[in-house]
């Protein structure tokens, strides 16, 4: 049976080992929000001091991706991002009007609170 997914934005298990005289390495796979798996690696002094600064830079590693878009951002806010991201690509006012009655009117009264991680097909059918 297969091993079941790491779930986007986490990580499995570290490893780490002695890379030379007082240089060690950890690392561990992170399934990043476009959920490709990809292996993080820091390196430090000992040991423990290695397995803390790859922890560290796991937990912060989407803020420094960059991007606005995380799972926990609400329905709420992406709908305003989506509007104006419509507003700086030049759309016609009627346009955004449109657009802004859709969004207020369907997703955010009914669903604006659901976060983007709790926004599966079913829920939203």
């Amino acid at each position: 049976m297969a091993r079941p997914r790491t779930q986007i934005g986490t990580y499995g298990t570290i490893s780490t080992i002695q890379v030379g005289d007082g240089k060690w390495r950890s690392r561990a796979r992170y399934r990043f929000p476009d959920g490709k798996s990809r292996q993080v690696e820091r390196f430090a002094p000992s040991r423990a001091k290695a397995e803390a600064a790859l922890r560290s830079a796991l937990l912060t590693i989407d803020v420094e991706r960059g991007g606005g878009l995380k799972s926990s951002t609400s329905l709420r806010e992406l709908g305003a991002m989506f509007l104006q991201a419509k507003r700086e690509a030049g759309r016609a006012e009627g346009t955004l009007e449109t657009y802004g009655y859709a969004v207020n009117a369907h997703i955010v009264t009914s669903l604006g609170d659901l976060s983007v991680a709790e926004a599966k097909p079913e829920r939203l059918q």
